[in-house]
């Protein structure tokens, strides 16, 4: 409640402006970040006389995933400070970062809003195959993951209602999964693989597991309901025409 009150006045009144008081922030906006590139960014704050000392400087909203920040430093005067946002940014996507700053007494404050991007940079974490080929029952069915980007080694870790739960750790980003489909139909697997530094990124797989050849392979055929149906209605009519003394012809 108390967080939407204070975003709801820093709407109203502007986004630097206190009470009665002037709050400066640098920079203006926040640089973009990129997904498995290291990110390091100052932001610095400076108040008017008006503002009781100290200041106090808070981040209303939680940082993206793997960003942190560090303990804000205010200077002599009491009424300036800064702190660092850093870290190695694991999921893209446009962050809203309010930092509020108040004086001691909590009369003057102001907020400022910054926006920041994360972009899915060349260091993100890729995973291939991008589809499955489809599978066979009774047939051993193998499938090879590459997982590439981010910092190895890679951790895999795959689910499925079929095949249960299994995790491998890789070195060089490569496993290969086997496993022998028992029911035709649809099987989904979930696959997510995370890197050294914490980056994360999971895939769906949907893969067909076709039934096993009527016929061939070595193995007993089966006969379908119509051709049993036609197979019964021969011999009945054989079965008739020899009770009724009709032989082969000569």
């Amino acid at each position: 409640m108390r967080i939407t009150l204070v975003l709801l006045l820093s709407f109203l009144l502007g986004a630097a402006t206190a009470f009665g008081a002037e709050i400066r922030f640098s920079p203006d906006v926040l640089p973009n970040a990129s997904v498995g590139s290291l990110y390091s960014q100052t932001i610095e704050i400076s108040c008017s006389a008006d503002m009781e000392e100290p200041v106090e400087m808070e981040l209303l909203l939680p940082l993206p995933p793997q960003l942190r920040h560090t303990e804000v430093r205010l200077g002599s005067d009491g009424r300036s400070g800064y702190f660092r946002i850093y870290g190695l940014p694991t999921l893209s996507g446009s962050f809203i970062l309010p930092i509020k700053v108040s004086d001691s007494g909590d009369v003057n404050f102001g907020v400022k809003e910054y926006r920041l991007l994360v972009q899915s940079g060349p260091n993100a974490l890729r995973l291939e195959p991008n589809s499955l080929p489809r599978g066979e029952v009774g047939k051993t069915y193998r499938v090879d993951f590459l997982a590439s980007g981010g910092v190895p080694p890679y951790e895999f870790y795959l689910k499925g209602e079929a095949v249960g739960e299994h995790s491998y750790l890789s070195s060089d980003g490569r496993w290969s999964f086997s496993f022998t489909p028992k029911e035709a139909g649809y099987e989904r697997l979930e696959v997510e693989v995370t890197d050294s530094s914490g980056q994360r990124l999971s895939r769906y797989y949907d893969l067909k597991v076709e039934g096993a050849d009527l016929v061939g392979g070595g193995g007993c055929s089966s006969i379908g309901g119509g051709h049993l149906f036609i197979l019964l209605a021969m011999a009945i009519v054989l079965w008739r025409g020899r009770s009724d003394g009709c032989g082969p012809l000569s």
